[in-house]
């Protein structure tokens, strides 16, 4: 039910919120006939990544619901970890060249004598940028967090948190350590990093417009 929520919420966002940045004059053939035709492609290749990257949950919660865990279901659990990662950077960065294309459109309108000039207020692009943010977030981070709670429960079924008292406490913490890194779950300042710039690329893209040089 939440992935046909955030489904609709796409749907809606990418058909709704466009037309707010403001009216198009006719400059080649058949221009909005275009547009439109490349925001339905950009949103058909959004649909797959995002059913995806939900595939990719779902497979997540089954592999942690495994009694035991093995080598194969390490293995699994790594790939999906991998293709999760790599299918964020893709999403972000289709959506984030689709606004950063309206950032570009809104320049080309702004250079035009002011007689063919057609309003174009550089709200709408943000206003663009911000919703499909926030969908890139809701589409990753409900994924993100199933394959932390996975990878935990593999790691403390391979290595239990020890007693304080335990005399093999320093090799056990150890263990659960190499395991943490092992697993990704210790998440590194570089792939924070790179997971904000992903999803904030629609928004970060968006306030090109409201650049000097670039939104006029």
């Amino acid at each position: 039910m939440p992935s046909a929520i955030v489904l609709a919420f796409l749907v809606a966002a990418v058909a709704a919120v466009p037309p707010l940045i403001g009216p198009l004059p006719e400059l080649i053939p058949r221009q909005h006939a275009k547009i439109l035709a490349l925001t339905g492609l950009a949103l058909v290749v959004t649909l797959i990544a995002a059913m995806a990257i939900w595939l990719i949950r779902g497979r997540a919660e089954a592999l942690g619901r495994s009694p035991t865990i093995t080598r194969s279901e390490l293995q699994t659990y790594l790939l999906l970890r991998a293709d999760l990662e790599w299918l964020l950077g893709f999403l972000g960065a289709v959506i984030g060249l689709a606004v950063l294309a309206s950032a570009g459109l809104r320049h080309v309108y702004l250079s035009l004598p002011q007689d063919k000039k057609a309003a174009f207020d550089s709200g709408g692009v943000v206003l663009y940028g911000l919703v499909l943010s926030f969908l890139v977030a809701l589409i990753y981070l409900p994924t993100f967090a199933t394959i932390q709670r996975t990878g935990a429960r593999i790691r403390d079924s391979a290595e239990e948190l020890p007693e304080p008292g335990d005399p093999m406490l320093e090799a056990r913490l150890a263990k659960r350590k190499a395991l943490d890194e092992l697993l990704k779950l210790q998440i590194s300042a570089t792939a924070s990093f790179r997971a904000g710039v992903a999803i904030l690329s629609p928004l970060l893209a968006s306030l090109t417009s409201l650049l000097p040089g670039l939104g006029g």
